[in-house]
């Protein structure tokens, strides 16, 4: 996610309390999912600088909610500086997630 390399308080408490894709696959096999994939996917965010900041403004993660408002301050001030400087960076409007799949039968 482009705000990370922004804000990496941000990062630090994601990646303190969201589980790797191993570990998901394995959470999933415990719950009687079979056949499990994970797929890399991009997928379009925002259409704009403007959009992009007013996102993030909003706090569209989670992890803003959790940290410092100073650290949030500084790392919006920080990642507005290189969308403007940047505008064409594709980081601004693309987005990467895993999808993940698996079926379960009834029983």
């Amino acid at each position: 996610m482009l705000e990370y390399r922004f804000c990496p308080e941000a990062l630090r408490l994601d990646l303190a309390r969201i589980p790797d894709t191993g570990e998901i696959e394995h959470l999933m096999h415990t719950a009687g999912f079979q056949n499990l994939t994970a797929k890399e996917i991009s997928y379009r965010f925002s259409a704009s600088v403007k959009d992009r900041l007013a996102k993030v403004r909003q706090k569209h993660i989670s992890a803003y909610t959790l940290i410092d408002e100073e650290a949030f301050e500084k790392g919006y001030e920080r990642l507005e500086t290189h969308l403007l400087e940047n505008p064409d960076d594709p980081a601004l409007t693309t987005e990467q997630l895993t999808l993940f799949c698996g079926q379960k039968t009834s029983g």
